[in-house]
């Protein structure tokens, strides 16, 4: 289930499926992104109540290379041909 939230009325801290909405990502891509560390771990409000606060994940999704930079990645395939 999607849930839209209205611009005037999104919260600071996001359950899980409206944290992955905020990043433009599904839930199971969400969930893997945040296991690899490369989007914050949640926050908790009680030992099943689990947030994510909006400017940890904006922040995180800043800081991610552009596609630019990432062509600037090193090749594995390239150690191979030397």
């Amino acid at each position: 289930m999607k849930t839209i939230l209205d611009a005037k009325t999104i919260p600071t801290g996001l359950r899980r499926n409206d944290a992955a909405l905020h990043c433009g990502i599904s839930p199971g891509f969400f969930d893997k992104l945040v296991a690899e560390g490369v989007l914050p771990p949640p926050r908790c409000l009680s030992t099943k109540v689990k947030i994510w606060m909006r400017q940890e994940l904006d922040q995180a999704l800043m800081s991610l290379p552009t596609e630019h930079q990432t062509e600037l990645w090193d090749n594995p395939c390239d150690i191979l041909l030397e």
